[in-house]
């Protein structure tokens, strides 16, 4: 084992190749912020997914068949017409937020997931979830 110190031309060019690794891997990584905001989930009057969601072949809209998504802390409830249909088994569940109660969100910084109201069954907006292949 060799004691002697690090030459420091090459503890920097070490340092600079570390870095520049950790650059490169970073830019190669997605960020989980990068979806434009225009094609994230909308919370308003109704709720309605992300953009790449309502792309999924499991996802449909139901205009005609409207459930009610409520808070069971607050009580706050909004409209869905989205529902996930599982490829497999056909089965019908309403789509909720992934990211909770705004008002209880808000107020506690906690999530506070919405579900149906009629308690029918209900699915939270989360994309690997919902992106099933037709095998599964």
């Amino acid at each position: 084992h060799d004691d002697s110190p690090v030459p420091l031309a090459l503890s920097s060019a070490v340092a600079a190749s570390a870095s520049q690794v950790a650059a490169v891997s970073k830019a190669q990584t997605p960020s989980r912020t990068t979806i434009p905001k225009r094609d994230a989930a909308r919370i308003g009057e109704v709720y309605e997914p992300a953009k790449r969601v309502k792309a999924l072949p499991s996802i449909v809209e139901r205009p005609a068949s409207p459930k009610i998504l409520e808070c069971p802390i607050c009580g706050y409830s909004i409209p869905s017409t989205w529902y996930f249909a599982h490829p497999k088994t056909e089965k019908q569940s309403i789509l909720a937020p992934s990211n909770g109660c705004p008002p209880c969100r808000a107020q506690t910084s906690k999530k506070s997931f919405l579900r149906a109201a009629d308690r029918s069954p209900s699915v939270t907006e989360i994309y690997r979830n919902l992106d099933f292949c037709e095998h599964k």
